[in-house]
């Protein structure tokens, strides 16, 4: 693995791997979602942001694909 890829383990077993930048941060916050998870106080409003700026963008970029 390198600084190009992502994953996600659970319990130590590795359960998803990818190279999208876009995809890997859906999957952190469907992660928080799920597991009903509070962002950090300090990285909060970044969090956020970011959660609804890349579901806006993922959803175009499943629009034209």
């Amino acid at each position: 693995m390198d600084a190009r890829q992502w994953m996600l383990s659970v319990e130590g077993e590795v359960v998803m791997r990818g190279t999208d930048f876009i995809i890997g941060l859906s999957v952190l916050f469907a992660i928080y979602y799920v597991l009903n998870m509070k962002y950090e106080p300090a990285a909060e409003s970044s969090l956020e942001f970011m959660q609804r700026y890349v579901s806006v963008f993922t959803e175009l970029f499943q629009m034209v694909n």
